[in-house]
């Protein structure tokens, strides 16, 4: 095949759109791609050889479901844009049932089987991601690009991170806004870097990884095997951690309190910074954001509940067995602080 296309579907403001049972096939682009679009659906397909997968930009009520994602040089599907995170307005976005693999071919790093950023109440549930150099998931962040209200259930992840560190399977960073997510009844095994050496921190990958201060998920009932760690939760506040099985892992779960070193503190001391965009961030859900502060009245006290300190976790119920580590670790000197 020499392809020549730049893609194979490429549509705005579609809406009612339907394809299922169709193989795309090879192109130089993204295969699908749709703009400010709604109630468009991607189902038993196979989407094979292409620069990316899915791509969804402002769409309400997409589906990519029971279909196979693979050989593809950059992201397996791409959702900017579902529902509206300031009203906490779900878009219904559904990404379920799929085989994503094989992907980041050409681009080894940050394309990730499925990106969900600004996204509200986003359902991945019931995928299988498999055979990475990065992440599975890449998901949230401050500002525009969170993640609210949506669930990750019911997923296999396996053979990711394969080349690279610092790094999750399910990867989140940086937000205190990142609310009302669940993690849950997923299965993580073989999560780890595999590639020649690396030089920066090759030994620090997760299943999951609440980067910078990541807050407020849920994370339940989910079983990770054979990963080189379980759950990294980097000074992030208010994050729930319960009833999950970690075997034959390096460790279970890893906490610190980032937020308090000098070179975080811009970013979550407003105080002393008053640019510092975490809370930043907070202010402008609770002052423009519709619901919010009768959805998560906890946010309200950001700056005032001993900010910058990881406060309001609760890691409890969880089974270890086959540990090469601790079960829980922090970096020697965690202040976690519960008022």
């Amino acid at each position: 095949w020499l392809s020549v296309a730049d893609g194979l579907v490429n549509a705005s403001g579609a809406s009612g759109v339907r394809f299922e049972g169709i193989s795309f096939l090879y192109s130089r682009g993204v295969a699908l791609s749709f703009a400010d679009s709604s109630e468009v659906a991607v189902a038993n397909c196979t989407v094979r050889g292409h620069v990316g997968g899915v791509l969804l930009q402002n769409v309400s009520r997409p589906t990519v479901a029971d279909s196979e994602v693979t050989e593809l040089g950059c992201a397996g599907v791409s959702l900017h844009g579902s529902g509206d995170t300031l009203t906490l307005s779900r878009g219904y976005a559904n990404i379920s049932g799929n085989d994503v693999h094989d992907y980041g071919l050409y681009k080894r790093t940050y394309q990730p089987g499925v990106e969900a950023r600004a996204c509200a109440g986003c359902v991945l549930d019931a995928n299988l991601f498999r055979d990475g150099p990065h992440f599975g998931v890449h998901s949230g962040s401050y500002g525009a690009s969170r993640t609210v209200l949506s669930s990750f259930t019911r997923n296999t992840f396996s053979r990711l991170l394969q080349e690279t560190g610092d790094s999750g399977a399910i990867y989140s960073g940086r937000s205190w806004t990142d609310r009302g997510n669940v993690i849950a009844h997923n299965t993580f095994a073989d999560v780890h870097n595999t590639g020649p050496p690396i030089p920066l921190q090759a030994e620090n990958t997760h299943a999951i990884h609440f980067d910078d201060e990541m807050s407020g998920w849920t994370v339940v009932h989910n079983r990770i095997e054979r990963c080189h760690a379980g759950i990294r939760l980097g000074g992030g506040r208010d994050t729930r951690i319960e009833a999950n099985a970690f075997v034959n892992t390096t460790f279970g779960v890893h906490f610190d309190h980032r937020g308090l070193s000098p070179n975080r503190q811009p970013q979550c001391n407003i105080t002393a910074y008053p640019s510092a965009k975490l809370p930043l961030d907070v202010r402008d859900v609770l002052a423009h954001g519709v619901g919010w502060a009768q959805r998560f009245p906890e946010l309200a006290a950001t700056e005032t509940n001993h900010p910058c300190v990881p406060v309001d976790d609760h890691i409890a119920g969880n089974e270890y067995c086959g540990l090469g580590a601790a079960s829980l670790v922090d970096d020697g000197h965690n202040r976690t602080v519960t008022p």
